[in-house]
């Protein structure tokens, strides 16, 4: 009744006029819908054109009508037999070319004439024979048959068989993820609809076919989403305008996604010649859903993508579980729904089932019988889909005892080929264009490349040794081209807009058989770490990087491209399910791994958003600063604040560092993270505080494994220009050469590079050898170390293997040297201290005076003087006492810089006595100290400026006002110059002691009296490794007791 009640409703709009029927899949009556008297054309594409159209409810629809081509129509079809036809023909049968029927064929060939005329002159030509006349007759009509017939019939099949196999399987009928066909013509000339609007189809200026499909009605392609204007506009930021626009007026900027109108008139209020103001309104343009992605931090980006590639996936999943495949993923084959519930789906099918097509054992040349893909989204075996090399023949026995031909290519640049088992290979000279499977591709060590191809009995006796021939070799499409089609859509849309193609063709150096996923990524990691130091490397991942923010995608959703992508690395979703027994369960199990890792990846860390998705909705929201933020911005805007305005400087500095220790004091605590990098890059900054963007090591046992392997320092950047990379990190690999001597465990070391810090090496470091790993146990004398064998047999315990050989371990003899690798140990709480120390140099002090920021040359000065001899710890002291006694007094700029000074140097400093290092036993005390030195540091600041500490947080966002730059005044607390006593240089020489004098027993070239007698004024806590180093010169072995001395009580 209601069903009823509807359709007479809608009766009045539905024009017969403008009407046609599908009788094939489902009969039904559509009608045109009308726009300024034209039909309403939803686009076009490469196989016909798609028009809006309504049914009998006044429901919308969409009707494919297929270009026209060489139409398969009788009034015009002029058949004729070809030179391919008689060859093809005479190889079937064996018949000679000096055969009759040959003869006769070849007199056909001459004339053309009717349908019917042709048929009966074939029937004469044959002699009556029925299976020639068949046979014949199909091959001309089958290279004649028009590409709508073909396609038309294709994409019928796949609907109707896909749906069969959805009901067999007691699925739902609705195909998820998939265009559902509903219907479909043959006679679309017939209809009212063609007759009434033919004039309106022939100003589109392309002839239409009697084939239309019906489907379901989306209102947009992924493409349009992508690449269609928003209504809302910007003004394009180009070189010229930067002496375009004033200083200060960025008006026109914070008016971005506005109206054109709006952004037209505040250009018209800028006070600028006109001449500017026709530039700047020359650069006003539309926004695009491409600006929309872009617009977006990397994880709401993530997080909008997934919900279309997931569903791309399981439309994918859908046409593997019928065996069908689609070979040409593009956004424009993506259909999306305006509807509350996210509809996505894929579209453009029609192709045949990959085996039957690669069944074929004569090659099509008229036409490929498989898509070659749309340029930007082409898949290696798509673009590359043939390879021709000249081969000789030679006859060799199997392992039974037959004769069977192989097929040797000797040319060099054949070994790159893509080419590979399963693929076909057809002789040049064959002009029945046979293919044969390639049963195996082998590679010498010489690279020298044997084929072989399956051939029964019969087929191997037909090749004779032939010193060279040439050969075609195409390619057998297969799930990796739709593979590479998602990778490539979800490229497109995380690097809004970049060329998938091109990104392969970058990437394609890398893809070849001895690489793996996982090398890449690490690969990925240096990148992105900013830590490669291979342009190519950058050059190749650079599409990853965020156009606004400082910093690369997550390697998650890089490492989902890859393994789409790429074709011959190992791990890929390709490569970890190529060994299924059968075509349809390698396919389907390919495209269920690709679909469960894009499922876990909105699970666990980016969750697909499909509820107003904000590019199907069209939302355009730029970044701001309470979103997120990465900390070397927000430094490099403190860094210019100017010097009348160092008060607020020195408010927002101790804000900033008190956030980044309160990460470190959660950092600390956190059983998930053994080390994450401090760089500025590396740390987020919002309204909920500081995070890291990426960690390192989640805990020691990683660690550990990629010190074994020899991978440590592709994951740590090691810069050496890098101002946040402390010199500890920049020199802790170091190629090494141990020479071992005829004691157990000890080794002469000799590095084999420079390094500012001198050879200095300590206990606990590292030595990786052959993937095997060793702990030095002990240094005498900057000469030698004692090694100790990690067992690896339980990786999570990492014990040292008490009764190895560890000689045996390295099979070495003695006097042999043996090259290998050095590692200083990483210990997470001395690098953080060392970083906190780096970010007061540059928040308080990069800018002003002298102060550049390049690491300062004095600490490196005090550093180096450390490592040059085990008494260079107590050549470098902090002096302390007079900062802290003045504390309680009236505060002056003076004892705030001298209090960051201490502060700075306690942390840069862990080995020195009144560090903060030494100054509790644990990571988590130490990090309080820190904490509690800042507390001080922070009323300090508040009570210069007149501000309680706990309000000193609201100057983060806060403009430096004229009244308190005047107050400031009155109190004599501004500057116009940064004062010289206060530079970085000036303190850091009155707060730091650096002994250069050359104490006698430091000397190696002095003799054991003068040794051990200036050992009498040296600290009980130094006596120790002065009388190891000492003894061992000597060769003499210090008495067991020492090794138990109580430094902290002299009287021993």
């Amino acid at each position: 009744m209601t069903s009823q009640l509807s359709q007479n409703s809608y009766a009045h709009l539905f024009n017969d006029a403008h009407s046609f029927r599908t009788d094939i899949l489902k009969e039904n009556v559509f009608c045109f819908e009308l726009e300024n008297n034209q039909p309403i054309k939803l686009g076009d594409g490469s196989f016909g054109v798609v028009y809006q159209i309504r049914d009998q409810n006044w429901e919308k629809f969409a009707v494919k009508i297929l270009y026209e081509s060489k139409a398969f129509e009788k009034a015009e079809f002029l058949p004729a037999i070809d030179e391919e036809v008689i060859q093809l023909f005479a190889s079937e049968f064996e018949i000679d070319r000096n055969d009759p029927v040959i003869k006769s064929l070849y007199d056909i060939s001459k004339s053309s004439s009717g349908f019917g005329n042709f048929s009966l002159e074939l029937f004469k030509a044959v002699d009556g024979n029925a299976q020639y006349y068949k046979s014949l007759l199909s091959k001309v009509l089958k290279e004649h048959q028009s590409i709508p017939v073909e396609r038309f019939t294709d994409e019928i099949k796949v609907s109707r068989l896909i749906r069969e196999n959805f009901e067999a399987s007691k699925q739902d009928v609705h195909i998820e993820g998939i265009v559902d066909t509903i219907g479909g013509t043959h006679q679309f000339h017939a209809s009212e609809a063609y007759r009434n609007l033919k004039s309106s189809f022939e100003k589109s200026l392309v002839k239409l076919s009697n084939y239309a499909l019906v489907m379901p009605f989306y209102d947009w392609t992924l493409k349009d989403l992508l690449e269609d204007g928003i209504e809302k506009y910007h003004i394009r930021k180009t070189s010229n305008l930067l002496g375009v626009i004033p200083k200060d007026d960025l008006s026109p900027y914070r008016l971005s996604a506005s109206s054109k109108k709006d952004l037209e008139d505040e250009v018209d209020k800028m006070e600028i010649d006109i001449r500017y103001r026709d530039i700047l309104k020359s650069n006003i343009y539309e926004l695009t859903g491409y600006d929309i992605l872009d617009s977006m931090n990397y994880e709401k980006r993530i997080c909008t993508i997934l919900a279309y590639l997931i569903r791309i996936t399981i439309g994918l999943n859908a046409l593997y579980a019928a065996d069908f495949s689609h070979f040409d993923l593009k956004p424009a084959n993506i259909f999306v729904k305006d509807s509350r519930i996210f509809d996505v789906v894929i579209g453009d099918l029609g192709f045949l089932k990959p085996e039957e097509a690669a069944n074929e054992t004569i090659l099509n040349t008229g036409q490929n019988p498989l898509p070659l893909g749309t340029r930007h989204y082409r898949s290696p075996e798509q673009k590359d889909y043939f390879d021709i090399c000249n081969v000789e023949i030679v006859q060799a026995n199997d392992l039974v005892g037959h004769e069977r031909p192989k097929f040797i290519v000797r040319d060099p640049k054949f070994g790159d080929t893509i080419i590979e088992d399963k693929d076909f290979l057809v002789f040049s000279k064959d002009k029945s264009h046979t293919k044969y499977e390639i049963d195996e591709i082998t590679k010498s060590a010489a690279g020298i490349i044997t084929i072989t191809l399956k051939l029964n009995t019969k087929a191997q006796k037909q090749f004779v040794a032939e010193k060279q021939t040439q050969v075609i070799l195409y390619k057998r499409q297969s799930v990796r081209t739709d593979l590479f089609g998602l990778g490539a859509i979800a490229f497109d849309m995380l690097t809004c807009g970049k060329s998938p193609e091109h990104f392969y063709n970058n990437l394609r150096a890398y893809d070849h058989e001895t690489e793996d996923i996982s090398t890449l990524m690490q690969m990925y990691h240096a990148v992105a770490n900013f830590q490669s130091n291979e342009p190519r490397l950058v050059h190749v991942f650079e599409p990853f990087k965020h156009s606004k923010l400082p910093y690369y995608a997550p390697p998650q959703i890089v490492e989902f491209i890859l393994k789409c992508m790429l074709y011959k690395a190992k791990n890929t979703f390709y490569d970890l399910n190529k060994n299924k027994a059968t075509h349809f369960e390698r396919h389907t199990a390919v495209i269920d791994a690709a679909l469960q890792y894009l499922l876990d990846l909105s699970k666990t860390n980016f969750p697909a958003i499909y509820d107003e998705n904000p590019l199907q909705m069209r939302r355009f929201e730029p970044i701001h600063r309470s979103q997120s933020s990465i900390l070397s911005q927000e430094i490099r805007r403190l860094q210019h604040i100017p010097v009348e305005e160092l008060p607020l400087r020195l408010t927002r500095g101790v804000c900033y560092f008190k956030e980044i220790v309160q990460l470190l004091s959660k950092t600390l605590k956190n059983d998930e993270i053994f080390f994450a990098e401090l760089l500025p890059s590396n740390i987020t900054t919002s309204d909920t505080g500081m995070g890291f963007y990426f960690t390192v090591y989640k805990n020691e046992a990683s660690y550990r494994q990629d010190l074994k392997n020899d991978i440590v320092y592709t994951k740590i950047n090691q810069s050496i220009d890098n101002s946040y990379v402390p010199d500890s990190l920049c020199f802790m690999r170091r190629p090494i050469c141990l020479e071992k001597t005829t004691e157990n465990h000890l080794f002469r070391y000799t590095f084999t590079n420079s390094s500012l810090l001198g050879n200095n090496v300590a206990k606990g470091d590292w030595i990786v050898m052959n993937s095997r790993l060793f702990e030095i146990t002990a240094v005498h004398n900057f000469k030698w170390l004692e090694l100790k064998a990690v067992n690896d047999m339980e990786p999570t315990e990492y014990d040292i293997e008490e009764n190895e050989d560890t000689h045996q371990s390295f099979n070495i003899h003695d006097n042999e040297t043996i090259e290998c690798f050095y590692y200083a140990n990483l210990n997470p709480c001395i690098y953080y201290l060392k970083m906190l120390g780096i970010y007061l140099y540059q928040l308080f002090f990069v800018g002003l005076g002298d102060a550049t920021s390049d690491k300062p040359l004095i600490v490196n000065i005090a550093q180096s003087r450390m490592s040059m001899t085990s008494g260079g710890k107590r050549a470098v002291r902090i002096k302390n006492g007079h900062i802290s006694n003045r504390e309680q007094s009236e505060v002056s700029i003076d004892l705030i810089f001298q209090k960051i000074c201490q502060m700075y140097l306690k942390l840069t400093f862990p080995s020195e006595k009144n560090s903060f290092y030494k100054a509790a036993n644990n990571d988590n005390d130490r990090i309080i100290a820190v904490a509690s030195e800042l507390e001080k540091l922070q009323h300090m600041i508040g009570d210069f400026i007149g501000i309680p500490a706990v309000a000193l947080a609201d100057y983060l966002d806060r403009d430096f006002k004229l009244e308190t730059k005047e107050t400031l005044k009155a109190e004599r607390k501004f500057f116009k110059e940064f004062p010289k006593r206060l530079e970085f240089n000036h303190l850091i020489q009155s707060l730091l002691a650096i002994d250069l004098s050359d104490r006698a027993c430091y000397r190696e070239n002095a003799s054991l009296p003068e040794r051990l007698q200036g050992i009498i004024n040296l600290p009980v806590q130094e006596i120790l490794p002065v009388v190891q180093d000492i003894l061992a010169k000597e060769h003499l072995s210090y008495p067991q007791s020492l090794d138990n001395l109580d430094e902290e009580d002299p009287s021993e």
